[in-house]
């Protein structure tokens, strides 16, 4: 029976010292297990014999014993203090190898390593540096008496942890910042000087995070699928395809526009993913229609509103003849609504790039892509005055001197035109950027607010 100092040491024992290497793994569950060498070996070797044990009426499978022999290097440093558990529902769950040896039962589920790192922080003051486990040191141990002391009492409550949570989410998604930002150095030393204790609950790994993304939105999407449930108006799709630039990756988008029940416009988006083939309508109908389906929305739309490519219009039969057995190729002109957007669009190229404008298109990005700037001047002089307007832009943007020297040119109120010398356009510059300055203090009703320690220039003392 291991005695309770034996226990305390435990941590003391293994691979948890700054300025020692990674132990062997047979030695490191020699250490934790007590066990001889050759014990270890016959029992990380057994792998086919599964411990079964029930946990608050829960039946989960030990199917590893700590971190299994010749395990990947890229595993987690929580497997050296913990069993990998196998729920009755086929969730990963990880037990507390430490809390095992004191007769607790400690088990959480291992789909991240956020929730198992903070547990052996908090209750065992052992914490992961440079992927290698070290002991907290006095000033730093942090049991867990003094952790809930530590902790803000507003983040105790799951409804504000969970908040947070939501507003760290948006941050990411609607700023495009990267996931990676979660492991990032500077920003986790931000947080824990704003506040060390928000910190304990962001997660240390992207891939944490990338679960949590996926996680929030399929929380979403039930919600917006309870608000599709209840309406009663029809629901108008639309839909577009394109390659993105620099993936090379065909993509498609799918967006449901409807009234909601306190009748206000909503445009929902409902899927952006991949586009796996070409263009034509069978296939673009072959992505939508699951979509809709997984939506449960294919009985209840309207129209659909695409551009008038003529592949969209294939694409719409084949998606009604899908969800609709009454659907009749006549009433395509009825369910199918052109993009006026789109429309304004051909109407305006046709009107600068005349007949045939796709075939103008090749021909200057033909000329661009040799550089043949006498031939681009030619193509663009035949297109009347909006040609001529067009290359007159061109020679102006095409050095940083002609530039120059367009910006020194000055139309008075009178319509004359005045030519300034170069350091008065930079003088007037600054001269704007001086007086926008100079404005925003004269209309700050309190300059205590701008500067709360100092004296402005030119103020009485």
């Amino acid at each position: 029976m291991t005695s309770d100092d034996d226990i305390d040491e435990l941590p003391n024992n293994l691979n948890i010292q700054e300025d020692e290497t990674e132990l062997d793994e047979s030695a490191l569950l020699s250490e934790i297990l007590g066990e001889s060498e050759s014990a270890i070996e016959t029992a990380t070797e057994d792998n086919g014999k599964e411990d079964k044990l029930t946990i608050d009426g829960r039946k989960y499978v030990e199917v590893a014993k700590l971190a299994r022999k010749g395990a990947s290097r890229n595993r987690s440093s929580i497997w050296k203090l913990g069993i990998e558990l196998k729920r009755d529902d086929g969730a990963k769950c990880w037990q507390c190898l430490v809390c095992k040896r004191r007769n607790k039962l400690t088990v959480y589920a291992a789909s991240a390593t956020t929730v198992p790192f903070r547990h052996l922080k908090t209750e065992h003051r052992i914490e992961e540096q440079n992927k290698h486990l070290v002991r907290l040191q006095s000033s730093e141990r942090l049991d867990s008496q003094a952790f809930n002391n530590h902790v803000d009492t507003r983040f105790c409550k799951k409804e504000l942890i969970d908040d947070l949570r939501l507003r760290f989410l948006q941050w990411l998604i609607c700023c495009h910042i990267a996931l990676s930002m979660v492991e990032n150095d500077f920003f986790r030393s931000l947080i824990r000087f704003i506040n060390s204790a928000v910190l304990e609950f962001l997660p240390k790994a992207s891939d944490t995070l990338r679960k949590w993304v996926i996680a929030e939105y399929q929380r979403q999407k039930k919600i917006q699928k309870e608000i599709i449930l209840h309406l009663r108006n029809q629901i108008t799709i639309s839909f577009d395809t394109w390659t993105a630039p620099f993936a090379k990756k065909h993509i498609i988008s799918v967006i449901a526009h409807f009234i909601d029940q306190n009748w206000e416009r909503r445009h929902l988006q409902l899927s952006m993913s991949r586009l796996y083939g070409g263009h034509s309508g069978e296939n673009v109908a072959a992505h939508v229609v699951p979509i809709l389906r997984d939506w449960e929305i294919d009985g209840r739309i309207g129209q659909f509103i695409t551009d008038n490519e003529p592949a969209n219009g294939t694409a719409i039969d084949h998606i009604l003849f899908a969800i609709d057995p009454t659907y009749k190729k006549a009433d395509r002109s009825r369910r199918w609504i052109r993009c006026l957007a789109h429309t304004l669009n051909l109407v305006s190229q046709a009107f600068l790039l005349g007949e045939n404008p796709e075939k103008f298109q090749a021909r200057v990005l033909g000329a661009e892509a040799v550089n043949d700037l006498d031939e681009l001047q030619a193509l663009w002089r035949d297109r009347g005055f909006i040609g001529k307007l067009t290359n007159i832009v061109r020679y102006i943007r095409k050095s940083p001197k002609q530039r120059g020297e367009f910006e020194r040119v000055k139309v008075s109120e009178c319509g004359d035109i005045e030519w300034l010398a170069v350091e008065d356009v930079e003088d007037e510059r600054q001269l704007e950027v001086r007086s926008q300055h100079l404005s925003f203090i004269l209309s700050a009703d309190d300059f205590s607010s701008l500067w709360p320690t100092t004296r402005l220039a030119g103020t009485p003392r």
